[in-house]
């Protein structure tokens, strides 16, 4: 009895152990702001480990691990943009705008700036993505409108 126990319990903990190590995959479609695929962008993790470059057509695709929380996309001429990997989705849709600069502005105006225009321009941009067939709806839609306070 005490041995059909102790190998119910071992046999427990590998099964979970398991369930926790289990790798997915993570893939997305990238476009610039004028929504055509965005192509050699570099998408990172939070350790700055690379994971993808995106292909002709904006795609990519990785294998997501239990340290990878966020992931980070880089490119020249877009503004960087930082992902957060939530359970529910495999498949991200992503739309990278354009890197500006802002001469004889201090950087916390700039940032607001950007913020703001970024606040303005995405939900459209998405909204005209859907409705050119360049996203697939059933995909998640995961990008945050950040906001820089004052103070």
């Amino acid at each position: 009895m005490d041995k059909k126990i102790i190998l119910l319990a071992t046999l427990i903990l590998f099964s979970i152990s398991f369930g926790y190590c289990q790798d997915r995959t993570i893939k997305g479609k990238i476009l610039f702001q004028g929504l055509d695929p965005y192509p050699g962008v570099l998408i990172t993790s939070n350790d700055s480990t690379i994971l993808d470059t995106t292909d002709f057509n904006g795609n990519f695709s990785f294998e997501k691990t239990n340290y990878i929380s966020s992931i980070k996309f880089q490119s020249v001429m877009a503004q960087e943009e930082n992902i957060k990997i939530i359970d529910s989705c495999d498949f991200y849709n992503i739309i990278l705008l354009n890197e500006w600069t802002y001469d004889y502005t201090s950087m916390r105006r700039a940032k607001r700036k950007l913020a703001r225009e970024r606040k303005k321009l995405l939900p459209n941009l998405y909204v005209k993505a859907y409705e050119d067939k360049k996203f697939d709806s059933s995909n998640c839609n995961y990008q945050e409108y950040k906001s820089f306070k004052r103070g």
